[in-house]
C-alpha cells in the first residue's frame, strides 16, 4: 500500500509511496510468473508420472490442492487468486473424499458360477423377444454359484420343446401365461419351487401353464410379445389368465437409460407407447484414465 503524505492532504500518496509502487507491482508479477512457472512443472510432472499414479489418484489431487493454496498465498491480484481459491477447495473435496471411500469399502464378493447355464451358448436366445434361452432342444441344466466359498445354489434347470423352462399341466387346458424376468423364470430354484409350477400344482394340473419368464427382460418384452402376438404353439385352449411378476428394476430396463436393453417405448403424438428403438445401448466405460478412481467408479 502507498504511503500517505499528511501534508500533501488526506488519501494522497506521499513521494515515498510513490517511489514504492513499481516495486509492489514487479514484485507482484514475480509471483503471478513464478506460480505459472509452477503450474506449468506441476501439468508436466503429472502426465509424465500419470501411469505410475493410477492407482493412487488422491496424491495427485493432494498435489494439486497443495499447488493451488501455494498460488493462493502468493496471489495478490483477485483476478487470479479467487478461481484458485476455488480449484483449491474443490481439490481439496475431491482428495479428502477419494482418501476416505477405502475405509468405507468392503472387499469384493468372490462369486463362482458352474454349470452349462453360465456359457454364451446357453444365454443366446432362439428368439429375441419371447422368453427362450437355454438349450436348443428339450433338456434339463445343471446350474451351481457360490459366493466366497459359501454355495447360494444347485439346481436344475428343465427346459421344453418350446425352449421354455419345462411346466407340467394340460397343453389342451386353458391357458395361462407368465410373464418376467428371472425371478418368474426360477433364477436359482428347482424347476418344482417357480411360481408358474406351483400355480399349475394348486389348479391340479388341469390348464396350459406356460412360464414366458426370462432373465434380463421386462414389460417392454411383454408388450412387444402381445403385438407380435404369441406363438399358436404356446397356447392349448383359451387364454384365461395372464400374469405379469414386476420389480423395481423393471422402471431402469424398460426407460431410455437402460443399457443392454434391445427395445425401447416412446409415447407417440397420441399418448400411445410405440417402439422406437430395437438395437441394445452399449455401457459407457469409463476413460482408463480414471478406471482407478473410486470417485469415478
Amino acid at each position: 500500500m502507498a504511503e500517505i503524505d499528511d501534508e500533501a492532504g488526506p488519501g494522497v500518496p506521499g513521494p515515498r509511496g510513490a517511489a514504492r509502487q513499481p516495486a509492489v507491482r514487479a514484485a507482484g508479477l514475480r509471483r503471478e510468473i513464478l506460480v505459472g512457472i509452477v503450474l506449468l512443472i506441476a501439468l508436466g510432472l503429472t502426465l509424465a508420472g500419470f501411469g505410475a499414479l493410477q492407482e493412487r489418484i488422491w496424491l495427485l489431487l493432494a498435489l494439486w490442492t497443495a499447488i493451488a493454496t501455494t498460488g493462493v498465498a502468493l496471489l495478490r491480484r483477485p483476478a487470479l487468486r479467487t478461481p484458485l481459491l476455488s480449484a483449491a477447495a474443490v481439490l481439496a473435496t475431491l482428495t479428502a473424499a477419494e482418501s476416505a471411500l477405502p475405509l468405507f469399502e468392503r472387499p469384493a464378493a468372490v462369486f463362482v458360477r458352474e454349470g452349462e447355464c453360465w456359457t454364451p451358448a446357453f444365454s443366446a436366445r432362439r428368439d429375441p423377444y419371447l422368453a427362450g434361452f437355454g438349450p436348443q432342444e428339450e433338456a434339463a441344466v445343471k446350474c451351481q454359484k457360490s459366493r466366497n466359498g459359501e454355495l447360494i445354489f444347485d439346481v436344475v434347470y428343465s427346459f421344453d420343446e418350446h425352449n421354455l423352462r419345462k411346466t407340467p399341466g394340460d397343453p389342451q387346458g386353458e391357458t395361462v401365461l407368465f410373464f418376467g424376468c428371472s425371478f418368474t423364470f426360477g433364477h436359482g430354484v428347482e424347476d418344482a419351487q417357480t411360481v408358474p409350477y406351483l400355480v399349475s400344482q394348486a389348479l391340479d394340473w388341469r390348464y396350459n401353464v406356460v412360464n414366458l419368464g426370462s432373465t434380463g427382460t421386462g414389460p417392454h418384452h411383454m408388450l412387444k410379445v402381445l403385438e407380435d402376438g404369441l406363438p399358436q404353439k404356446l397356447i392349448g385352449g383359451k387364454v384365461r389368465r395372464v400374469f405379469y411378476t414386476a420389480i423395481l428394476d423393471h422402471v431402469y430396463r424398460s426407460g431410455f437409460r437402460a443399457l443392454g436393453s434391445d427395445l425401447q417405448y416412446a409415447r407417440n403424438r397420441n399418448g400411445e407407447a410405440q417402439l422406437v428403438r430395437t438395437t441394445p445401448l452399449l455401457p459407457v466405460e469409463l476413460p482408463s484414465e480414471l478406471q482407478h478412481s473410486r470417485l469415478a467408479r
